[in-house]
Formats: C-alpha cells, structure tokens, sequence
C-alpha cells in the first residue's frame, strides 16, 4: 500500500465503540492510521482508492494475534454455553434439550464457553455432547460408555 494514499471504505459493517453508534458503513484511512469513521453518504471521495467491503464487518485497530479466528467461525454453530442466553445449569439444559430437539438420532450437540464441573447428570441425557471450554473438553457420558462400547 502507498503509504500516501487515502483509502476509503464503504459498504461495511465497522465497529465504533460508540454505545450509542456501536457501527458506522465507511471509514477513511490515511498513511496507514484510521482517520475517519462515519456514514457512508458523508464520505468526499477525491483521489482516493475505495473499497467495498460488500457488508464484511469491520473491527478497527484491533490486533489480537491469539484470537484463532477459525475456532470462533466453528463455535458460531454450537451452542454458546454463556450469556446471554446462558446464565445457569438451567439454562444450559433449556438449550441442550432444544438442540436436541431438532438432531436426528446419532447427531452431536456441540457447545462451548461454560465450566463444565458445574453440569448435572441429567443435562444431557441420551445425547452425545462435546463442549469446549479453552483448553479443555467435556464429552457426556453417554458418548464415553458408546466408545467403550465399540
């Protein structure tokens, strides 16, 4: 990139960290610093290169190098055991039931993000669960006894 060049974002999603505008749809950047963030229809474009971001959310600034961006992708389809739809054991189960619910039988329930010490027995039942929490896996028992099984 030309480090004299103002580049124009349009079309997107960009986080602010503004409560009371937590996104705007354009941001102006110039020799490489984030100079401006705001609508898209207040945007002069003279001598700049835009680019669209076809409606691709935006998180400025932000440098996580331990992030794994992957992961996140693949929890987006399990259950996020934690607020704010998780609160308690009670909760969890509401969730898992409701998953349940809707899997053919032999299907996993996945979910991520709560202390799994806290379960009870019953959560689960005659579903095989595999939940996340960092480092660490919980498989419910019922997935256990069918590998002993096999």
């Amino acid at each position: 990139m030309n480090k004299q060049q103002e580049l124009i974002f349009v079309n997107g999603k960009i986080f602010t960290s503004n409560p009371d505008q937590p996104y705007a749809s354009a941001m102006k950047v110039n020799n490489g610093r984030i100079a401006w963030i705001g609508k898209q229809e207040e945007v002069t474009e003279a001598g700049s290169q835009i680019i669209d971001l076809q409606g691709c959310r935006v998180i400025p600034g932000l440098v996580d190098a331990h992030l794994h961006p992957w992961h996140l992708a693949m929890y987006s389809k399990q259950i996020a055991a934690l607020p704010p739809n998780v609160y308690s054991i009670v909760d969890l189960q509401k969730e898992i039931r409701a998953v349940r619910e809707t899997l053919e039988p032999g299907r996993w329930i996945e979910c991520w993000g709560y202390a799994e010490g806290k379960l009870k027995k019953d959560a689960c039942r005659h579903a095989g669960i595999w939940m996340r929490r960092l480092q660490t896996c919980l498989l419910s028992l019922v997935v256990l006894v069918c590998t002993l099984l096999q």
